[in-house]
């Protein structure tokens, strides 16, 4: 079977808490559109087009994937699944268990600290990726079947910065 890639970005540069929009609301600073851009370009660049596109409800991680998708020549669908809001590892681990095996690029949009403690567990390398800021985001290379993805695997990751 052919290698598959995760891509997991934690969402770009948001506008700060306040005690007017719900934190679920919280849409991207300019800063954050420019990140989103720069990831987008880049995934592009390394040919890394993504066939599924996963995103938390919140606006952020929407919006990060939306300039994401806007870099890439391919007009995915953007999925958004409630569940990955304050998601736990387990669920996002469950979600990306779940994806079809046709998809081969996969790409995530995140929240920490959801996305760091996943990065976190999976990474074994000694470098270890201890927190993504804004924007960031792994590469992942996974060998086998979406639904066999686990933690207990070693795989090959990659950390882009916008």
């Amino acid at each position: 079977m052919a290698s598959k890639i995760l891509i997991l970005t934690r969402h770009a540069k948001a506008r700060e808490r306040d005690f007017v929009t719900k934190d679920i609301e919280r849409p991207l600073r300019a800063k954050g559109v420019h990140q989103a851009l720069s990831i987008g370009l880049q995934l592009r660049s390394l040919n890394l087009l993504p066939q599924k596109m996963v995103s938390s409800p919140s606006t952020r991680t929407i919006e990060t994937a939306r300039y994401i998708l806007a870099q890439m020549p391919n007009k995915t669908k953007i999925d958004i699944e409630q569940n990955l809001y304050e998601a736990y590892t387990e669920q996002i681990i469950e979600s990306i268990q779940c994806l079809d095996d046709e998809v081969h690029i996969a790409l995530y949009t995140l929240h920490n600290p959801s996305i760091t403690d996943l990065v976190y567990t999976l990474d074994r390398s000694e470098e270890r990726i201890t927190h993504l800021r804004c924007g960031e985001t792994v590469i992942i290379e996974i060998e086998g079947a979406w639904n066999a993805f686990n933690v207990y695997e070693d795989y090959k990751m990659k950390l882009i910065k916008p």
